[in-house]
This record gives structure tokens, C-alpha cells and sequence, in this order.
């Protein structure tokens, strides 16, 4: 499980930030610790162009860098506040009670990758440019030939199977493989409807186990995948197999991109959300609250955190609802402020140190841990 991301220098990000999903010393809701002591997940919050999505893309690119089988734009992450053109990030895993320990660093001006893995401490692998060398089995140095520029020579050990043989390493590549990325903005909705990943998920057991999912919450409609369907007098008809949308007792039903973005928002992230809980891997939601009431942001929130084993759920969200004590603790719970030239800056609501029976969301929208935009000198001068 991620247990620590260290971002220096990398977007709206110039100075070091850790973010930390390690447990303190709050004893409320224990299922929101994995037995390891490692939370089961964050939420970021703050004003719009805060940098609280930067977060989720630090830890996107790992798993953009690993598994895509596309180029990666990176001078999208060089930040723009500072002269030192060169990005450094640092994941940090608990697995099997091992410390697992990968630092990845970007030069944009000679366009090179610096990587370092350690175990435990333990040097398993340092790469920079195109020199790199491994200590997996003895030590192993590798021909420049053999290693792709613009991508991870991790990405590299692990499909030639040099990783897998350490059964530590292997779990920490399920965990990332497993991994999945969603934003449930309303304007990403209306990208591909359904990616093949997507697909291959509906048509082996995937619209089951989302329907199960829905009624185990108390929600009224359900899914079909399918390219007929007959709605009372009338049918439709889609070349390929299109989600369709139906409530309990009728008989209507309504094509995916019909619904509102409320269920097409719900469904987007449950397609990730379903899988990673199942099988373990970090969650990453962006826009979280874009469409959801606030008892159905609530109601995933506590089911994950509830039923999670070797998961992570990491979100951003403008909803202050989902802070409530009933819901995250104080140790999951982040605010985002952009501060200028000196870029964005985290506060974690724990170090405030709030007491249990506190109104976290009121103290939040008071300005007690930050993050609240501030858009007049108050919000009497706006009117």
C-alpha cells in the first residue's frame, strides 16, 4: 500500500511537500486504518487552481510511465515557478511489511530519467540517462541499447520479469497494475463512451457486480449492457452494445448518454472503484463531487473504507460534507492552498489537532485549516 508521496519542483509544486497516509494517534473509526497502519485513503480539498489535482497526477504518471503503451508528454509536469528544470517525486509502499522505496526524478533540459528502487534500504536498481544497472540477483549493468529514453527502465524489468521473482516486488506491481485513475468531471463524460478496458470489465461479470452494488446501497436503478433494448411502446437499437439505465418496476429504460451526470458520473467511477476494491490498488478520483448528493459520496466513501483490504481511495472533492468525523479522520484529510510564487502548499487537517466531537466541515469552511478560497476581503463585500 502507498504509504508516503514526496513531490519537489513538479507543477504548481516547488517546494518539497510529503503527503503522508500513515495513521496518527486518532482512535476514531479504526476501519479507516488497514491493519498495517496505513490509511485507506485521502481526500484533498481547496479552491479551484489550488493544485489539488496535481497530487493525483504524481501519482498517475507512476502508473502512466509503467503501463501505457503511449509516450508520455512530460513537459506538461516541468513547473513553471521555479529555474530549476527538474522534477523529483518519491513513492513510498508498505508490502509485506517491507519498504518499498522509488524515487523518480525528470531533467526537462537534457530530457533524461534518473530512477532509484530500494528495498528495506536495500539498492535494487539506479538509472540515469542511458546508464543503469540492477542488483536484483548479483549486480547487472545494462547496454544503452536497452534502455528506452523516454520511459522507465522499471517499466523494463518488470516486463522482462526481472521483478517478479522477488515476491515483494511482485505484489508491489500487482498493487500498481491494479491501480486506476478516474475524473468524474461532467466534461470528461463525454469522452469515448466506454473504453476497451471498460468493455471487457461489463462482459465478464462487471455489470453483475455493479447492479449487486447498487442494491446493496439502496439505489433504485440498474444496468444493462446490451445493444437492444425495449423501452414500454418502443426499441432501441445500437450498432454495438451501449449501458442502459432502468429503475426498478419499469420498463423504461434509458440509453447511458441520456441519464444524467449525476448516474453517468456514478457508473464511470464504480467501473474503477469495483475493481480496485476487490483486488487491491490505489483509487484515484478526481472531481469527485461533480454530480453526487452528498449521502451517495458519503455512502462510497464509508462502503470502501469498510470493506478495503489491500486498497486505496485518494480523492478530490469541493464537497466540505464528506469531512465530517463520521466519515474521514482528521489524519485523512488534506487542504490545498496556491500561494503565489512560492507555489502550492499542503495542511493536513490533523496537525490542528481537532477533537473528536468538533464540526471539522465548519471549522474548514471558518478557515481553520486553510484551503478555503477567499474571493473578497469577505464575502459581505461581494454584494
Amino acid at each position: 500500500m502507498l504509504s508516503r508521496v514526496t513531490i519537489e519542483n513538479f507543477k504548481c509544486f516547488k517546494a518539497k511537500t510529503v503527503i503522508d497516509l500513515q495513521r496518527t494517534n486518532y482512535t476514531i473509526l479504526p476501519q479507516n486504518v488497514s491493519s498495517n497502519g496505513i490509511l485507506k485513503g485521502l481526500v484533498f480539498v481547496g479552491g479551484n487552481g489550488s493544485g489539488k489535482s496535481t497530487v493525483l497526477d504524481a501519482l498517475k504518471l507512476l502508473l502512466e510511465l509503467m503501463f501505457e503503451e503511449r509516450n508520455i508528454r512530460m513537459p506538461f509536469y516541468e513547473s513553471l515557478l521555479s529555474n530549476k528544470r527538474e522534477f523529483c517525486i518519491e513513492y513510498e509502499f508498505l508490502v509485506q511489511n517491507c519498504k518499498i522505496t522509488f524515487q523518480l526524478k525528470y531533467d526537462f533540459g537534457n530530457k533524461i530519467f534518473v530512477e532509484q528502487l530500494k528495498k528495506d534500504k536495500k539498492l535494487l536498481l539506479e538509472r540515469v540517462g542511458n546508464h543503469a544497472r540492477d542488483y536484483l540477483e548479483g549486480e547487472t549493468v545494462y547496454d544503452s541499447n536497452l534502455i528506452k529514453a523516454d520511459g522507465l527502465f522499471l517499466r523494463t524489468l518488470y516486463f522482462n520479469g526481472r521483478l517478479v521473482k522477488d515476491p515483494v516486488l511482485s505484489e508491489w506491481m500487482d498493487f500498481l497494475k491494479n491501480s486506476k485513475y478516474v475524473n468524474a468531471a461532467p466534461a470528461r463524460l463525454d469522452e469515448q463512451e466506454f473504453s476497451r478496458e471498460s468493455q471487457v470489465y461489463y462482459e465478464h461479470g462487471g455489470i453483475e457486480k455493479i447492479n449487486e452494488f447498487l442494491k446493496a446501497i439502496g439505489h433504485d436503478q440498474r444496468i444493462r449492457y446490451t445493444n437492444v433494448s425495449e423501452s414500454g411502446s418502443y426499441t432501441v437499437t445500437a450498432p454495438e452494445k451501449i449501458l442502459f439505465y432502468q429503475r426498478e418496476g419499469l420498463k423504461v429504460s434509458v440509453p447511458f448518454l441520456e441519464e444524467s451526470l449525476g448516474n453517468r458520473a456514478l457508473i464511470k467511477v464504480l467501473t474503477a472503484y469495483l475493481p480496485v476494491l476487490e483486488k487491491g490498488g490505489f483509487l484515484l478520483i478526481d472531481e469527485f463531487s461533480s454530480g453526487f448528493h452528498n449521502e451517495l459520496m458519503s455512502i462510497l466513501i464509508t462502503y470502501f473504507m469498510k470493506y478495503a483490504k489491500q486498497a486505496q481511495m485518494i480523492m478530490v472533492s469541493h464537497s466540505s460534507n464528506i469531512l465530517s468525523n463520521s466519515i474521514l479522520r482528521p489524519d485523512q484529510e488534506y487542504a490545498v492552498e496556491f500561494h503565489g510564487a512560492d507555489g502550492s502548499r499542503v495542511h493536513r487537517f490533523s496537525q490542528e489537532q481537532p477533537r473528536n466531537s468538533q464540526n471539522i466541515p465548519k471549522m474548514y469552511n471558518s478557515g481553520v485549516f486553510g484551503g478555503r478560497p477567499v474571493y473578497g476581503e469577505s464575502d459581505e463585500d461581494l454584494f
